[in-house]
């Protein structure tokens, strides 16, 4: 870790990956660099792991919006120990809670299916355990916003 740094290399290696994840979710490179105020090769730049730079926040927001997912937003409330919720699990509950549950039961299947796998020879591996990560991240974040829906739904905020 850098010394002028606050997180470990790794999470700011993790942060890289998600703005790889979000670029490609946008359509690539060159689609990336005509909906946001940079070019490719700094977009490029941004998302290397050999180049120090990362990309600005708008950058950010400019390529969330336009895959309309919170790849890089999901991964900063991770970071700091949070889970990114939609507005939409407390405000309009009942749609989120069917849309929540049945995701829910897909991840879980997934992870399920791939942990199966990984524990077909005795164990999980270091590789296998990176590999399932991400999957039960998302599967945890189903779990808030179908959380947040229900709380909401029970407490009759919405």
């Amino acid at each position: 870790m850098d010394d002028a740094r606050q997180l470990p290399s790794a999470d700011y290696a993790r942060l890289k990956a998600a703005f790889r994840d979000l670029v490609e979710a946008s359509g690539g490179v060159n689609r990336a660099a005509r909906v946001t105020r940079v070019n490719a090769p700094r977009i490029s730049s941004c998302g290397s792991a050999q180049k120090p730079d990362f990309a600005a926040l708008d950058v950010i927001a400019d390529l969330e919006a336009e895959c309309g997912q919170p790849i890089v937003s999901a991964m900063l409330a991770d970071l700091a120990g949070f889970v990114l919720v939609p507005k939409e699990a407390t405000t309009k509950p009942q749609g989120i809670i069917d849309h929540a549950s049945a995701e829910l039961m897909i991840k879980n299947g997934h992870v399920q299916i791939e942990l199966g796998h990984a524990l077909a020879d005795g164990a999980c591996t270091a590789e296998e355990a990176a590999d399932l990560l991400p999957r039960v991240r998302g599967l945890s974040a189903t779990v808030h916003t179908l959380d947040e829906a229900l709380t909401a739904r029970a407490t009759r905020r919405a």
